[in-house]
This record gives structure tokens, C-alpha cells and sequence, in this order.
């Protein structure tokens, strides 16, 4: 796996894209991007990354100040090491002493973390655009220098929170104070498979997309007119490419939807959104840990195990009806029998040698005398 978290960032773009929109789809009821309270501090925990994925990411970004409004793009010498003319321009003032004038084009670099506000967790994980020398500096060196105890910053057992305070009127490099917390879990064990699920890869070419020195020469240096007219050509662009994503989707002889579809359609795709987004939720909260299998499995065949058990009390119950029925059974063939042989001891009628009635008797014994 590659240093940006996967192993192909062509092949993997589009899918890391989808994945990008649609966690920016998702409602919390807060945007799915985080800043710290001003003149507080707050509380919170960086999630580790999905499958390896880096857990930050490096970007820069331009904040060109024009007369008549601010040009904001991404800056291809901070973010990808690529050339910028604003860095350019920036570097040839400062050379040259004039560091007022070079301010304008100096960029901004942070870095971006995902994040639980531990005051409000609901709101799921969100993106931190961390100042870079002040904030995403600070945890790097924590998390790969020393003391070797901060090296687990990260982890979702042996991590720590991380206590941030805003101080908005500072001095820019104070502005920023980390303190780190004892070792703990980021949460239970479906919390923590939950909220690392709904990470996406850190990944710039992703996040902070390049644009052309061309057009940064524009958006730098250009006129009112022209940065109009670019803009104007960018968002045709990414209009076309979202068409080609659909599907090439001009229906109805070519004509664009109306508002009113429009709006319905990016309605019905953020529910489907929320459905899977929900789908997935359920799923990681229903799938049992070893130990809850372990449980289960347990209950299972000692429930089995009392079955047997009641079954074989009940096998041997019947067996103790059944012999006592035998018995019974006995006791009134005998009773019979005997009832039997009184009947034919009181009969007249029996004629057999070996019974007599006691008239005959008697008159036995008379006749022997």
C-alpha cells in the first residue's frame, strides 16, 4: 500500500470520489467539516483511517486578494510538490525584501484529520483543516517522535484525546495550544468499527483537487474579466463531467431538466443516500463481536443440553407410567381371577370335583356317619 493510503490512485479515484460525495451528502444536523470553538478549548479524537488509509493528509490552499473580490484555489507547490505561479510570485517578493506585498500570495497550509467532537458525537465524524505548522506539525511530530508513549496517538484503543484551545486574537503562532489526554478507547467496540467506517481516504488528489498553472496564472494575475470568463469555463466543465457521470444523461431530446426536477432528483438521490448511509450503520451495530458469539454459542447449547436434559426426564417418566400401568394391569388380572373362582365357589350350578358348596359338604359328611 502506498504512503496515501491505497495502492492506485487512478484506478481508485472515481470510487474514492463517490465515496467523498457521499459522505459531504450526509446530515448531522452540522456540516460534515469542524472548527474549534473560539477562545475555548474542545475536545476531541482523531479516527484512524479505513483498511490502512492514512489517517491525514498535506494541502495548501491560495486566499488571493483582488480589488474586487478573493480568488480561492488549491496550491499545487504545497499540495502536490507540483509548480505555482502564486508560489512563485510569492518567493520573488520575498527575495526582493518586499514581504507586504508578498503576503498576498503566500499560502495557507494545513492539514486534514478526521475527527470526533467528543461534545458532540452525534454529528458523526467530521474534517478538520488543521493549520499546518501550529496544529498538523504538532500532532505529526507527536505521533512519530518522542516520548515513544505519544507514538499511539492514533489508535483506537490505546489512543488519547486531544485537547484544542482557539485563542482567535493571538498571535498567529500562538494562537493554537495541544494537550494530550490519558490513553483511551476512541469508544466501544461497534462505536469505533462505526465511525472508522465512515472515514474516506485522506487522499489530496481526491479532496483538494489541482487546477492548471494556466488557470492559476488567471485566478493570480488576471483581470476581473478574465477570471470571470474562467470561471465561467469551469463550471461548464465540471457541469459536463457530471453529466458523463450520469450516464450521459440529456433526456428529452437534449434539453436540460428544469429546476423543479432538478431539485427532486438531487432530493431522491440523497435519500437513497441516506438509506444506504443508514443500511450500513445498522449493519455494524448488528454484527456480534467474537465475544457476543462466544455467548451465544454458549446459551445455545446449554439450551440444547437442558433440552436433552427435560427430554430424558420426560423419556423416563413415561417408562415409570408405563410400568406402573403393567402393574396395575396385573393387580386387575388377578383381582379378576380371584372374583372369578369366588363366583364359581357360590355357584350351584358347578359341577366340579374340586369345588363343592358347603351344603354338599355337609351332606357328605352326614352320609358318612
Amino acid at each position: 500500500m502506498s504512503k496515501k493510503g491505497f495502492d492506485d490512485p487512478e484506478k481508485d479515484r472515481a470510487k474514492i470520489k463517490a465515496q467523498l460525495e457521499e459522505w459531504e451528502s450526509r446530515n448531522y444536523g452540522s456540516s460534515v467539516y469542524w472548527k474549534p470553538k473560539e477562545n475555548a478549548t474542545s475536545e476531541i479524537r482523531i479516527v484512524p483511517g479505513k483498511d490502512g488509509a492514512s489517517f491525514h493528509c498535506k494541502a495548501g490552499k491560495h486566499f488571493i486578494r483582488h480589488d474586487d473580490m478573493f480568488e480561492i484555489f488549491i496550491c499545487s507547490y504545497e499540495t502536490y510538490g507540483e509548480k505555482c505561479p502564486a508560489c512563485e510570485e510569492f518567493r520573488r517578493l520575498k527575495k526582493a525584501g518586499d514581504k507586504k506585498a508578498a503576503s498576498v500570495y503566500k499560502p495557507t497550509v494545513f492539514g486534514a484529520f478526521h475527527i470526533i467532537d467528543r461534545a458532540r458525537e452525534e454529528n458523526g465524524v467530521q474534517l478538520w483543516e488543521a493549520p499546518g505548522a501550529t496544529v498538523w506539525g504538532v500532532i505529526l511530530r507527536l505521533y512519530t517522535g518522542e516520548p515513544k508513549k505519544f507514538n499511539t496517538l492514533i489508535d483506537p484503543v490505546k489512543g488519547r484525546n486531544i485537547f484544542v484551545t482557539y485563542n482567535k486574537d493571538a498571535d498567529p503562532k500562538s494562537k493554537y495550544t495541544i494537550l494530550l489526554d490519558e490513553v483511551s478507547p476512541l469508544g466501544n467496540d461497534e462505536q469505533i468499527a462505526l465511525w472508522i467506517e465512515e472515514t474516506v481516504p485522506l487522499v489530496a488528489e481526491v479532496l483538494y483537487p489541482a487546477i492548471a498553472y494556466e488557470d492559476a496564472e488567471i485566478l493570480t494575475f488576471g483581470s476581473p474579466q478574465d477570471r470571470a470568463e474562467l470561471h465561467r469555463e469551469l463550471e461548464r466543465k465540471t457541469r459536463k463531467e457530471e453529466t458523463d457521470e450520469g450516464g450521459g444523461g440529456e433526456e428529452s431530446g437534449g434539453k436540460e431538466d428544469n429546476p423543479e426536477i432538478t431539485r427532486l432528483k438531487k432530493q431522491l438521490e440523497k435519500e437513497r443516500l441516506d438509506k444506504a448511509v443508514a443500511e450500513a450503520k445498522i449493519a455494524v451495530l448488528e454484527k456480534k463481536s467474537p465475544e457476543e458469539e462466544k455467548i451465544e454459542s454458549a446459551a445455545t447449547a446449554r439450551a440444547e443440553k437442558e433440552n436433552e436434559e427435560e427430554k430424558s426426564q420426560e423419556d423416563l417418566e413415561i417408562e415409570k407410567l408405563k410400568e406402573a400401568l403393567a402393574v396395575a394391569n396385573l393387580k386387575k388380572k388377578e383381582a379378576e381371577a380371584k372374583a372369578d373362582a369366588l363366583r364359581k365357589l357360590r355357584d350351584p350350578k358347578s359341577k366340579k370335583d374340586d369345588v363343592h358348596t358347603v351344603e354338599e359338604i355337609r351332606a357328605k359328611i352326614s352320609e358318612n356317619k
